[in-house]
């Protein structure tokens, strides 16, 4: 009866962080086939259109030609960093975007290239950004730790039924052909000690 308990709970569990790890997945990536990237925002300069911790979506297929003043654009500045800020001013014949983050008190020091532009960002996720980039920065513990969660759990719903066992081998003596059942209450192969 504990065994089954541990075993149905397990179950549960198991399905519970399988169904997470999906979700996770496709809120951070699902949008790829579809033009969008994600990006974690780590400062408080666009705050509070877009927060500390927030996960940023940015529509890859909006080029530096196609924004014009009020969009909020992610670019490249260098050193594999991208920041989000909005659009000030858009100067066709130089090919730059001048930009500012909603919290800062001037405009951006240096204008955005029109190549350096990743896109525009059109919308965001509180906190997931936070988890994002924590994996990122920490694939290896991370691995190890949701790897061994699921082993334990999966693990846990191999614990075997106990009492209900003991009923099947009853049942083999009562039936008149001393065998005991070959299978555990839940139904499954019972392993054989060697």
């Amino acid at each position: 009866m504990i065994g089954t308990a541990i075993r149905r709970a397990a179950n549960a569990l198991l399905t519970a962080e399988l169904v997470a790890l999906v979700a996770f997945a496709a809120l951070c990536f699902g949008g790829l086939p579809f033009g969008l990237a994600t990006y974690g925002v780590m400062t408080g300069s666009m705050e509070p259109a877009i927060h500390v911790g927030d996960l940023a979506y940015v529509d890859t297929r909006v080029t530096g030609e196609d924004v014009s003043p009020g969009d909020v654009i992610a670019f490249d500045i260098g050193d594999g960093q991208t920041c989000t800020h909005r659009v000030v001013a858009v100067d066709e014949e130089a090919r730059e975007i001048t930009t500012k983050g909603d919290a800062n008190g001037n405009p951006d020091a240096f204008p955005v290239a029109f190549d350096r532009v990743k896109g525009r960002t059109v919308g965001s996720v509180p906190l997931a950004g936070d988890v994002l980039l924590s994996i990122t920065e920490n694939r290896v513990p991370w691995i190890l730790a949701v790897g061994s969660v699921l082993a334990l759990t999966y693990a846990l719903t191999c614990v075997p039924a106990g009492r209900a066992r003991k009923r099947s081998d009853q049942k083999g003596k009562e039936d008149g052909t001393d065998q005991p059942d070959d299978r555990d209450g839940a139904g499954c192969p019972r392993a054989e000690a060697s």
